[in-house]
């Protein structure tokens, strides 16, 4: 059985450290561990184009602070976590 490595001790121990951090995937829900010293790269389109979020950019495009992306997410429900979400909570009904 594989072992699974959780990324967020690493992330803060690298920020601790005053290293500034960039996480590459395709995670959506890593997005919450940006700021000012983390930018996290999510991929777009396989592993050709990505999407920076920084805390301004994540302003800029949903107009929410990544503590705000948590609840958020928690709203929106996620499909491939099985967390169902509140009905007519999401990305089309957001507006």
């Amino acid at each position: 059985m594989k072992q699974m490595i959780s990324l967020v001790p690493w992330v803060a121990w690298l920020k601790k450290e005053s290293f500034d951090v960039t996480i590459v995937s395709g995670d959506k829900d890593l997005i919450q561990l940006t700021d000012e010293h983390t930018v996290v790269e999510i991929s777009k389109k396989g592993v050709a184009e990505f999407e920076a979020f920084t805390p301004d950019y994540l302003m800029e495009k949903m107009g929410i602070t990544p503590t705000q992306f948590i609840d958020l997410k928690a709203l929106m429900g996620d499909k491939s976590d099985n967390i169902p979400g509140v009905t007519k909570i999401g990305e089309k009904d957001r507006d």
